[in-house]
Formats: structure tokens, C-alpha cells, sequence
């Protein structure tokens, strides 16, 4: 069994959220410093010379909207994450839980090419039923992820609601706290 080096790289959803509200803050900070500059008559870059108050608004908005999906993004990636350390720990541990012995027949098929809904998820939720409405909350969350990651070229007819970095961290946070507390390093530790 080719074991894959874990890069140590990834991090939790709760640093993910400390940094988008730092981001926000600072942005929101940013915006309003232009703002005031230009009734003080004082200097602004260059950029925002000959704008309006609604054409700085929607600059703001615009890019508040591309903050928030990226952070949807990382928030997803970074659950995926866990999950798919967990799914190789588990299984190069030899652990002896029915979740691991599930993973340990889903390796020998699929090795690390493993399918997080179909095959991770679905042996969670075959263990826990109880868990069933947050795997599937997640679940859908994963349809903003693939919009996200492959661009948003089509009109997202999967998705089914509107997510905000809010909703994204609620849904990934429950479904860290609704299975096993072997999650809770992953989903909370920063870095």
C-alpha cells in the first residue's frame, strides 16, 4: 500500500472563519476610508478618482461577494480535507471502529482515489443514521464547491439555495460535531 504524505498544509474551519472576519473588517475599514476621503476633499488612489458614493458602494459589494465565495470554497475544501485524513488515517491505522473496517473494503477497491460523497459520507451515514440531515446539508454544500472550483460557468441549478460564509461554516461546524469527536482536531484546531 503506497501511502500518501500527508502535507501538513491544510487547516481548520476555524481558522478559515478568523481570517474572513479579519478580511471583512478590513475591508469594510478600507471602504470606508475612501468614502471619507472623498468628503474631506482629500486624496484618494488614483482608481477611485472621478467615482461616485454608489460606484464605491458597488466596488465594495462586488468584491465582499468574491471574499465570500472564496471562503465558502475554503471552508468546503478544508471539510474535505478532514474528512479524507481521517479516511486515511483510519485505514492506515487499522482501526477496528465499523467506520474504519468500511474504509479499510473501500481502500483495497479505490486506494486514495476515493469518492468523498458516495463512498466517505455514505459509510458515515450507514454507521449513523442519526446523522443523515447533516451529511445531507453538506452534501449540498458540495455543489456550491464544485460551481465554485470549476469556474462558475453554468447557472447553478444543483445548489439549491443561497450560501453565505455563514451558512457554509454552520453546515460543515454540525456536521464535525454531529459525527465522532475524532473530528474535532480537524474541524477546530488553526493551521
Amino acid at each position: 500500500m503506497n501511502k500518501i504524505a500527508f502535507s501538513g498544509e491544510n487547516v481548520s474551519i476555524s481558522y478559515i472563519w478568523e481570517w474572513y472576519q479579519t478580511s471583512e473588517k478590513a475591508m469594510r475599514r478600507e471602504k470606508k476610508r475612501i468614502i471619507d476621503a472623498f468628503f474631506a476633499d482629500s486624496d484618494v488612489e488614483d482608481f477611485f478618482v472621478g467615482m461616485t458614493r454608489e460606484d464605491v458602494d458597488s466596488y465594495f459589494e462586488e468584491h465582499k461577494r468574491e471574499l465570500d465565495f472564496l471562503v465558502c470554497f475554503d471552508i468546503i475544501s478544508a471539510s474535505e480535507a478532514c474528512l479524507r485524513l481521517d479516511y486515511l488515517s483510519r485505514v492506515y491505522e487499522k482501526l477496528k471502529d465499523p467506520v474504519s473496517r468500511k474504509f479499510r473494503v473501500l481502500y483495497k477497491q479505490s486506494g486514495s482515489r476515493i469518492r468523498l460523497s458516495e463512498d466517505i459520507l455514505d459509510a458515515w451515514l450507514e454507521e449513523y443514521p442519526s446523522c443523515k440531515s447533516v451529511i445531507g446539508q453538506f452534501r449540498g454544500s458540495l455543489h456550491l464547491r464544485d460551481w465554485l472550483a470549476h469556474g462558475r460557468y453554468w447557472v447553478p441549478k444543483k445548489i439549491g439555495r443561497k450560501y453565505t460564509p455563514v451558512d457554509v461554516f454552520d453546515v460543515a461546524d454540525r456536521l464535525f460535531e454531529n459525527l465522532p469527536a475524532e473530528f474535532e482536531w480537524f474541524a477546530k484546531e488553526n493551521g
